[in-house]
């Protein structure tokens, strides 16, 4: 179980009690600043005996003010995945604002979903907007390394820029994005986004899928300097699950993983959980497009477990060793 203790004390706000109900109500009638509609009827996991399950970007907008007003509203934009609009906004915040993380990242975050709404086939065109994703979150570790998001975006971006490409052909990112992400979950920092997502779930959700589709090989990791682990897979999913047990590809990704450890080992106790993670998996009624892609992907993962290993959102990756093997010989 995940406990408070991993993300620390956190601070207590110093206008509001955001504990207390319906303060949304009072907040808005007295600064503007309005709680989307909707995210009271989320599902929140406390991250800690303090957490009073509100976005983090709402609360700093109503403690801060100014440019974090902004930075609220373009974060609701990505979530209702108004990504043109959301752009356009960040890119002049980002030039006001030359010294901040904050549009940094959520730049990086809007070019990650815009590329992952794009069609299967349109693999150039995804490669160029994740290249510019990339660009971003490096630039925001450059700024601020211990920011979460920026960690936590870079390893995102890396690691799809990664899979469009092929983890054949990328096999060199694995030890950035590991690092990135290993970075963000030892910052243990509580970030809650809109969708009531937290940083530290994300960052161990990525981690789920890297060590389950990086090879577990002692030659993989005496060439390439790193090795996946199905078990360690799991054990991050589950992390992951303990910040948000409500969303769709979670349960995707954990139906990969089960599935993956029955084709490598035979394990039919493996076999029995893909099977109910898929059961939760469509038992959710998917909040928005890539929901209703990964809801799919369980159904295919259900009928076909074999393609679990190298299963990706984006499209199938291949993950025979030998293949890693002609392509470092080459």
């Amino acid at each position: 179980m995940i406990t408070a203790l991993l993300f620390g004390q956190m601070a207590s706000a110093a206008k509001y009690d955001y504990k207390a109900s319906g303060i949304e109500h009072r907040i808005l009638e007295e600064t503007g600043i309005e709680l989307f509609d909707g995210y009271r009827g989320r599902r929140c996991i406390l991250a800690s005996k303090d957490d009073h399950c509100l976005p983090t970007g709402y609360v700093e907008a109503v403690e801060n003010g100014g440019v974090y007003i902004t930075l609220w509203e373009i974060e609701v934009l990505l979530m209702q995945e108004r990504d043109v609009e959301a752009d356009r906004m960040l890119r002049k915040v980002q030039q006001e604002y030359p010294k901040m993380s904050k549009p940094l990242w959520l730049l990086a975050k809007n070019l990650f979903f815009k590329a992952e709404h794009l069609p299967e086939g349109a693999i150039e065109e995804r490669r160029r907007v994740l290249e510019e994703g990339t660009q971003w979150a490096k630039k925001c570790v450059e700024l601020a390394p211990d920011d979460i998001n920026c960690q936590l975006h870079l390893g995102v971006t890396l690691a799809r820029w990664s899979t469009n490409n092929g983890i054949i052909k990328s096999v060199f990112n694995g030890p950035a994005v590991s690092a990135a992400w290993d970075k963000a979950i030892k910052l243990k920092t509580h970030y809650r986004f809109p969708s009531a997502n937290t940083s530290w779930g994300a960052a161990n959700y990525g981690m789920g899928i890297f060590n389950r589709l990086v090879p577990d090989s002692w030659w993989f990791n005496l060439f390439f300097g790193f090795r996946g682990s199905i078990d360690r897979s799991i054990n991050f999913l589950r992390a992951a699950g303990a910040t948000k047990d409500d969303q769709v590809e979670l349960y995707t990704e954990l139906s990969a993983a089960y599935y993956c450890k029955w084709s490598r080992e035979e394990s039919e106790w493996a076999r029995r959980e893909g099977d109910k993670a898929v059961k939760a998996c469509l038992s959710i009624k998917p909040p928005d497009r890539i929901s209703e892609i990964s809801q799919d992907h369980c159904r295919k993962l259900k009928a076909n477990p074999k393609i679990s290993c190298g299963y990706s959102r984006d499209r199938q990756q291949e993950t025979d060793i030998e293949r890693f093997r002609e392509e470092a010989e080459n």
